[in-house]
């Protein structure tokens, strides 16, 4: 008899873990979906750019190569079109940037260090845009490239 009981306390148990796992998957799925529905209609007017026409439209002759690689990279991590975002967007706010995968930021830390030689993880803030992370790398660039010509 006591074994039958504790079976029962035990399925239970299992039922109610079971209920709350989909309950906060469902809740997840909800407000990733409002997310990606505040971003798209934040871009959604916006005319899309080619990532060198976006280097070149809002960024210096020094920045341009970094804007047009950085937006590529982020291309195979945001939610929405990356040809309609601009330099002022607000990562996180605007594009729900890390909003709805949390590994984002470190895949872009990782293909960042890969691409430019620079560790971004300092960078990072609720506010930060693409401007700013542009701006952040070029300046790394620019003093690593400093303390390495002052080295030889």
């Amino acid at each position: 008899m006591l074994g039958a009981v504790s079976y029962c306390i035990a399925f239970a148990a299992i039922g109610a873990m079971f209920f709350f796992a989909i309950r906060s998957t469902i809740r997840t799925a909800r407000n990733n979906g409002a997310i990606q529905r505040h971003a798209a209609e934040l871009i959604s007017a916006r005319k899309a750019l080619t990532h060198e026409e976006f280097g070149a439209q809002f960024f210096s002759p020094e920045e341009r190569h970094i804007a047009s690689r950085l937006r590529e990279l982020l291309e195979m991590i945001l939610i929405v079109d990356v040809s309609r975002v601009y330099p002022d967007d607000k990562l996180v706010e605007d594009l729900g940037f890390a909003r709805v995968d949390a590994l984002g930021p470190s895949f872009l830390e990782l293909d960042v260090e890969d691409a430019f030689g620079v560790d971004i993880s300092q960078a990072w803030k609720y506010e930060i845009t693409l401007r700013d992370l542009v701006t952040y790398i070029s300046k790394r660039r620019d003093s690593n490239s400093s303390a390495a010509d002052s080295g030889q």
